[in-house]
């Protein structure tokens, strides 16, 4: 059950690199490997911080408050997610970045590693693996930014952040019943 955990949050985390990567391939903007795997670094550095820290909480929170609180904070934040997508019909999803350079990298790893940070302090206090969803979150950020960017044209990601929505509800059922 710990891997299904860890698996299911690594890829709700990362399903906003994947529209990413798509959104860029559409507008014939590569992304090489190598950019890929340092946004990926970055994405996961800040994600493994914010796990730390919801870590941190686990020794001031009792047990079963700890473990309610998590897994209700990942209901909760999945279904946020999924009506705010909802009510935006996914009108303004990420913008196109026209050159790949090393600033625009850095930008762009901000970004993505902003929306990780409240999934990612909630699962930790939740009991998650820090290990494994970390090494879990690192190959489906770089895999989901290198194969949606390659993808980017032919796919329509419209639908990419109701499914990470929904996976986030799923985790933290799965998680409340365990």
């Amino acid at each position: 059950m710990t891997f299904l955990i860890a698996l299911l949050f690594s890829i709700s985390c990362n399903l906003d690199n994947a529209i990413f990567g798509m959104s860029c391939g559409i507008a014939n903007i590569q992304i090489s490997l190598g950019k890929a795997i340092i946004i990926s670094i970055l994405c996961t550095s800040v994600t493994i911080c914010c796990l730390m820290l919801g870590n941190i909480a686990l020794d001031i929170i009792p047990d079963v408050i700890e473990e309610f609180l998590g897994a209700a904070t990942l209901i909760v934040l999945g279904i946020f997610f999924l009506i705010k997508e909802i009510v935006a019909n996914n009108n303004t999803k990420s913008s196109v970045v026209k050159q790949m350079d090393l600033k625009r990298v850095l930008y762009i790893s901000l970004g993505l590693s902003l929306n990780n940070m409240p999934i990612a302090i909630a699962s930790s206090v939740e009991g998650i693996n820090i290990i494994l969803a970390s090494i879990l979150s690192m190959i489906f950020s770089t895999v989901f930014i290198y194969i949606g960017n390659i993808i980017g044209g032919v796919i329509n990601g419209k639908f990419v952040s109701y499914i990470a929505a929904i996976i986030i509800i799923l985790l933290g059922t799965v998680s409340l019943i365990v």
